[in-house]
């Protein structure tokens, strides 16, 4: 049996590769891979590959065919009904929720970051590039209206140090919620302002976006409650993961409601069995799978000159690695093919 796989190549930036923390920083993104590969949601790593220029190698990764999550809203906005929505959304906090059951901390998820591929999420990295960035630059803030608002306070020591805020699983709670009002919205927070200082500290003093007119009173509530600015009264993400399944659950109940054309008497009452919702919802959280086409095309993206003892490096640590059965298919598979 023949199958096609759609996957993207992928090349660094020059700053990437110039040391060996960034190296390191891109194997440890690759063993997280391995540990979570088994979520639907998450972009899939398939190997490595040379050309024959020694100092060029490419990581291939599952293809995305609609692009950002930012994208996707600007185009199809208009024609997502509001179980679209709660789809998106539930997708976007089932694979959050599977990153903290493994003790891996995101810290970086915003819109640009999250791609879709045939209407379901797929997360693109699992912060690499936050990792990258803090590198190079420990007091950076990132994409200010996604991040947690703690950290932009510094605070010193008593050896007049900068101590600076650990983002943490309740930091992507924050940039989750940010993300479900966007869902909602259909646009970016704070769109049409700089993302500057100004704007964290406005953040920092409380302000938030305003929910959608629209927008379902529960929902409204959960991402809302994700945002306050104190962590510790931020739900965790297999408590949201639950209110938005609950909430998917009880709106498709009401459209079987309405496509059945009942008539009720106004002395009947409708009542709903919560805790037969709630048991439903742990099973389908548990047991959530979403297909997804495999179907193959190649994308390249930007070129770069490295260096030959840091790729080396890269090599033996990646071959160091527990995936050596993976490794052999996706090589034959690029033998067979001429790629390699």
């Amino acid at each position: 049996m023949n199958i096609k796989i759609l996957v993207t190549y992928k090349k660094f930036v020059p700053v990437i590769l110039e040391s060996k923390t960034t190296l390191k920083e891109i194997v440890h993104e690759i063993q997280l891979r391995r540990q979570i590969d088994f979520h639907n949601n998450i972009i899939r790593f398939c190997g490595i590959v040379t050309e024959n220029n020694p100092k060029d190698f490419f990581l291939v990764m599952e293809y995305a065919d609609s692009g950002t999550l930012k994208n996707y809203l600007k185009e199809n906005f208009k024609n997502l009904t509001w179980n679209d929505k709660f789809d998106l959304a539930f997708q976007l906090v089932h694979v959050v929720s599977c990153l903290h059951d493994e003790e891996i901390v995101h810290r970086n998820l915003h819109s640009n970051n999250i791609l879709i591929h045939q209407k379901n999420i797929k997360l693109a990295n699992l912060g690499l590039s936050k990792r990258i960035e803090e590198a190079s630059d420990p007091q950076s803030i990132g994409m200010i209206p996604y991040v947690d608002p703690k950290s932009f306070t510094r605070k010193r020591n008593r050896d007049n140090e900068i101590e600076v805020y650990s983002l943490n699983k309740k930091s992507d709670v924050y940039s989750v919620g940010v993300l479900l009002w966007e869902i909602s919205s259909g646009r970016p927070p704070f769109d049409n302002e700089p993302y500057d200082i100004a704007l964290a500290m406005e953040i920092f003093s409380g302000r938030r976006e305003i929910p959608v007119s629209d927008t379902p009173d529960d929902y409204i509530n959960i991402y809302t409650g994700c945002w306050d600015i104190e962590p510790d009264n931020r739900q965790t993400m297999r408590q949201i993961t639950s209110s938005i399944k609950k909430i998917e659950y009880e709106t498709i109940e009401a459209n079987d409601v309405n496509c059945d054309e009942m008539v009720i008497d106004d002395h009947e009452n409708v009542v709903v069995d919560n805790d037969h919702v709630e048991e439903s919802i742990e099973k389908d959280v548990v047991n959530e799978d979403h297909n997804y086409d495999e179907e193959m095309a190649v994308e390249e993206e930007h070129e770069i000159e490295v260096n030959d003892d840091n790729i080396k490096e890269l090599i033996e640590l990646l071959s160091s690695m527990k995936i050596e059965e993976e490794k052999h298919k996706i090589l034959e598979y690029l033998n067979e093919h001429s790629i390699i």
